[in-house]
């Protein structure tokens, strides 16, 4: 059986990962016995979220923001078992990113709460308080919608890769929802999950001239809407680094920064050490791509500047930081004038060429994941 990062890292150096946890013991948040009854859980079911569910809580608790993020991750990627455990996951992710101010990612976490439909413990009216606190639109239909699923097409072209995204690197999924008509079209096509950069309008672009299967209707929720995958993915990546979520916090009446240079290093790109070589067998053991999402500001001279990791994986994330630098961005503006715009990127180290799965798994969270701009 294959370990979680959890029990991986645990392993590895046992204090630094749990003496955290057992730090939120002398608080009386937690006992000494439930962190290693979980520990315990972990080590014969590591997909058990509820394990990581009370671990992360754990983690939160002690304002460790990013070992929660990590644990609240895990519970996604877990049984689900009980299924409350994921309704309240992505609750948690938005008080996460509500407190590291990062507003739309909390905006999308809870939407996608409301989406689950799971009531557990009063969760659909905590998301839609927070959803108020932060000023947010509450899309009343999440709560109403019918079942969604998934749609094959049985004829399709390719979506076009923007400029912008192809400079940028930007790799992943659009999902867009819709009804598929008698005729076998897409109808009242919305972006249920954006990458940014122009290519949620080349998805749409795409499935409009898409041909299904007409879809079954049900006499007590209407036409079924259904979700529709439309993959980017670039084939002839030479690095193992990939961009997989992009956000800038532009402010109201401002241009967004542009993405005008991206440079990735061949290969992984991390200078071999006794640690970082331990911690790469950990994560190829695991089967799972290393991750981290950054923040810094594209300033007036469109450099990235304050970069800053929020979310990582393990510690070789120094590496990151390095060659981000040398982005380049045409800078945002207000009124004529260049301005300093906030960005959060979302990296994933894998294999040279990724797939929508291993994206999944990385991006449990919504995901987007993130509300894209």
């Amino acid at each position: 059986m294959k370990p979680t990062v959890a029990i991986a890292l645990c392993a590895l150096a046992p204090t630094a990962w749990t003496q955290n946890v057992i730090g939120v013991c002398s608080n009386g948040t937690s006992s000494r016995q439930e962190f290693e009854t979980y520990c315990r859980i972990l080590d014969t079911n590591p997909r058990s979220s509820l394990a990581h569910f009370r671990l992360a809580e754990a983690f939160f608790l002690q304002n460790n923001y990013q070992s929660a993020a990590n644990g609240f991750r895990e519970v996604l990627n877990g049984d689900l078992d009980p299924k409350w455990t994921e309704v309240w996951a992505h609750i948690n992710l938005g008080k996460i990113f509500a407190v590291t101010a990062q507003r739309e990612r909390a905006v999308t976490e809870y939407k996608q709460a409301l989406r689950i439909g799971d009531d557990t413990s009063g969760a659909l009216d905590e998301a839609t308080r927070r959803l108020k606190e932060l000023g947010a639109d509450i899309p009343g239909r999440l709560r109403v919608l019918a079942p969604r699923t998934p749609a094959e097409p049985v004829a399709k072209i390719p979506a076009d890769y923007s400029d912008e995204a192809r400079i940028a690197g930007l790799e992943g999924t659009v999902l867009l929802e819709g009804a598929i008509g008698e005729d076998g079209a897409a109808h009242d096509l919305t972006v249920l999950r954006p990458l940014g950069l122009g290519l949620d309008e080349s998805a749409i672009e795409a499935v409009r001239q898409w041909l299904f299967l007409p879809a079954q209707t049900n006499e007590q929720t209407g036409s079924m809407r259904s979700v529709i995958a439309v993959d980017f993915f670039l084939s002839s990546k030479l690095s193992r680094w990939h961009l997989v979520g992009v956000d800038f916090d532009t402010p109201p009446g401002a241009t967004r920064p542009a993405f005008l240079s991206t440079t990735y290093p061949a290969g992984d790109g991390i200078v071999p050490s006794p640690e970082t070589i331990e911690l790469g067998r950990i994560m190829a053991a695991i089967g799972r791509p290393g991750a981290a999402t950054l923040d810094f500001d594209v300033d007036e001279r469109g450099y990235p500047a304050n970069i800053r990791a929020l979310v990582t994986s393990d510690s070789t994330w120094g590496q990151a930081i390095a060659f981000v630098r040398d982005w380049r961005f045409t800078p945002g503006t207000k009124d004529g004038k260049p301005i300093s715009v906030p960005c959060s990127i979302d990296l994933m180290r894998g294999p040279h060429n990724i797939t929508a799965v291993m994206v999944d798994k990385f991006q449990v969270t919504d995901r987007r994941f993130h509300q894209r701009r």
